[in-house]
């Protein structure tokens, strides 16, 4: 509930954006293989690893980061709201791409980056779970009936498509009570 008060109101009127960050150089389409890691210290957790080819990295204020809490496979990964103002986050250089260069595509680097305990989205060893919630929005049987990133890029464009798809992975992890939870779902 906190965490659905402190983003999402600037999320949905857009006064704010956000990044999802999984990609990593050696655990591209093996995204259980990730290697970013977030060790948990007091109240917090340190960050620390860099993900590849974030859309947004550097402009955005907020950033859903998938880091391993625990042994390797699946079920080691959580997930974590990173905003930009935190110490040890920077960025690589923007890459340098064919098309599609109205939005900057980064490197997000964690350098033990302290992130608040509350941070974490619901408890250890189910970000991978939620790391895909995006993956199954592009398939209209998953969640009947709810706007997608394909049809929301169809009616307004490409800059909203993205903004859907990053409110609806926010609104379906912070607001179980409209059904399931995605990662309570069989996989």
């Amino acid at each position: 509930e906190e965490q659905r008060k402190a983003f999402l109101p600037s999320l949905c009127s857009m006064a704010t954006f956000a990044s999802y960050c999984l990609t990593e150089a050696d655990a591209g389409s093996d995204a259980a293989a990730l290697k970013t890691t977030a060790t948990r210290e007091d109240d917090a957790y340190l960050i620390s690893g860099e993900k590849q080819f974030i859309s947004g990295a550097g402009t955005s204020d907020i950033y859903i980061v998938m880091a391993r809490t625990g042994a390797a496979g699946p079920a080691g990964i959580s997930a974590f709201i990173v905003t930009k103002d935190m110490a040890g986050l920077s960025f690589g250089e923007n890459e340098r791409k064919m098309g599609w260069n109205a939005q900057p595509t980064r490197a997000v680097i964690f350098d033990k980056c302290r992130v608040p305990v509350g941070n974490r989205i619901g408890p250890e060893g189910i970000g991978f779970k939620i790391a895909m919630v995006p993956f199954h929005m592009w398939c209209p049987d998953v969640y009947e009936g709810a706007p997608t990133p394909a049809t929301a890029f169809l009616s307004v464009g490409p800059k909203a498509a993205g903004f859907v798809a990053i409110v609806r992975l926010l609104m379906l992890t912070f607001a179980p009570s409209a059904g399931a939870a995605p990662w309570a779902q069989p996989v």
